[in-house]
């Protein structure tokens, strides 16, 4: 059998620069203090919170809006979308670290709701697709061409 290292993002393994190497995200576990008060407020309360407003700020909806699942109205700025990608990298860390029926399954859903949102060439920005998309044509060139 062989083991799969799990380094997290930041994997100095390969590097010949490296005079540190890093340790398996799995290779520490906290499990009493003050760090371990802090990862269980994480899981049990920040995350299904965090979910939360991001439906009430309207993050997800706009989301929908551009998957064409919804006909509801755009709502905040044009950066909405970057809370939500915030969240998944937090869910992403903690299913790393204690799995959750709840957050693997509402990441998924979320995943999804990007990806459905997501154009035909890769661009994701639910207020161009929403409400801007001449705007987005203009200011952002398709791979291959020097753009309008």
């Amino acid at each position: 059998m062989t083991t799969r290292r799990t380094a997290g993002p930041v994997d100095s393994a390969k590097s010949s620069a490296a005079t540190l190497t890093t340790l398996d995200a799995q290779a520490v576990t906290i499990e009493d203090g003050v760090w371990a008060r802090r990862q269980a407020v994480n899981h049990d309360a920040a995350l299904p919170h965090g979910y939360r407003m991001l439906e009430a700020a309207g993050n997800l909806e706009n989301l929908r809006i551009a998957a064409g699942r919804s006909t509801a109205r755009y709502r905040g700025p044009v950066f909405m979308d970057s809370d939500v990608y915030k969240w998944l990298e937090a869910a992403g860390w903690e299913l790393g670290r204690a799995p959750s029926e709840w957050l693997r399954s509402t990441a998924e859903a979320t995943i999804d709701l990007v990806a459905a949102a997501q154009g035909a060439d890769g661009y994701v920005n639910s207020f161009y697709t929403a409400i801007s998309s001449r705007r987005r044509s203009r200011s952002v060139a398709p791979p291959g061409t020097t753009g309008s």
